[in-house]
């Protein structure tokens, strides 16, 4: 008898652009329920959604005949469109981009790419408005997810930043960023350090096998522990003093391990600079390590040095420089 599954599976991989994957996964169910069960036996359907689209594989005895339906896009093309946003020819993007909608009506990169070029621009309610215009499609994208959470990071609307975040999350748990993210709300918002590391840990194994798909991710993770680091000593407890110093650790070894030359903007490596500089001057208001206080005062003030050779100006920079002088005035006195 002739062996229908190997046409129907193969025809609605042709078919896929111009029927869409909804069609496709109802003509699949209902050949496997009313047909398939009855006459060909077609033991299995699978469909997943991955950040290329769809994917769909339909299992028959020994044979499985993959259909692949995506949103694709080839790495010349995508690269010339980064090209475009990392030089900031938004109006060249923009034209590209609308001419590149209206050929593929399906594809969702259209409208991640004119989301991000409108948050470089500061315009976030089009930004969200594009998002959004993608998500009513794609629920269960987690690119785009992803995305929307991160906006809504931006505009400091944590508690539903954290709702898509985690979506993402559960949708793809090996993008470095969404962990990222969610260890940054973790920290600002739930003050938890515990479930920020944890989350840092899982960002940080996700990245080394992705390394190269996201060159942002170690200025946004330096900023985080920075971030950590001045927090624990503000608090200034003898278990925050050595949990940040374990962070300060964390940072000295990173900066050395990443490669960071014409990554970490002059911002961030001020601003590093002097929250290391801050530990130390703290940990000698507080009587930390007493020992080293010397040690601890010269360190600090070599650094908040170096951070004003960075941002002169910067107040808060000149008034730790000062305390620091003052503290190591006092000790040599």
């Amino acid at each position: 008898m002739f062996n229908f599954d190997k046409l129907i599976v193969p025809l609605l991989s042709l078919l896929e652009k111009s029927i869409g994957p909804i069609t496709i996964i109802i003509i699949l169910f209902i050949y496997r329920k009313y047909i398939g069960s009855l006459i060909l036996k077609l033991s299995e359907i699978d469909f997943k959604k991955t950040k290329n689209g769809y994917f769909l594989s339909a299992k028959t005895g020994k044979e499985t005949f993959p259909i692949q339906v995506k949103n694709e896009i080839s790495k010349d093309k995508l690269s010339k469109f980064e090209e475009l946003l990392n030089t900031k020819k938004y109006e060249i993007l923009e034209t590209e981009i609308d001419q590149w909608k209206r050929n593929e009506k399906n594809s969702i990169y259209p409208y991640i790419l004119l989301g991000r070029s409108y948050i470089l621009q500061g315009k976030e309610k089009l930004a969200e408005h594009e998002f959004k215009k993608v998500l009513k499609r794609e629920y269960n994208n987690s690119e785009i997810n992803y995305y929307l959470g991160a906006l809504l990071l931006k505009k400091d609307d944590l508690d539903n930043a954290k709702e898509y975040l985690i979506k993402a999350y559960n949708l793809d748990n090996n993008d470095p960023r969404t962990t990222l993210a969610l260890a940054y709300i973790s920290f600002y918002l739930e003050k938890d350090i515990n479930a920020s590391i944890e989350y840092i840990n899982v960002s940080h194994d996700s990245y080394k096998k992705r390394r190269e798909q996201f060159p942002l991710y170690e200025n946004i993770d330096i900023s985080i522990h920075q971030s950590m680091e001045y927090y624990l000593a503000n608090r200034g407890n003898e278990e925050d003093f050595r949990r940040a110093f374990e962070i300060d650790n964390y940072i000295e070894k990173s900066l050395k391990d990443y490669t960071y030359h014409g990554k970490l903007t002059i911002e961030n490596q001020a601003f590093t600079l002097d929250t290391r500089g801050y530990l130390r001057l703290r940990a000698v208001e507080e009587n930390f390590r007493s020992a080293k206080k010397t040690e601890l005062i010269k360190s600090s003030i070599n650094y908040f040095t170096k951070a004003l050779e960075l941002i002169p100006t910067d107040v808060d920079i000149v008034n730790n420089m000062i305390k620091s002088y003052k503290y190591f005035n006092n000790i040599i006195t």
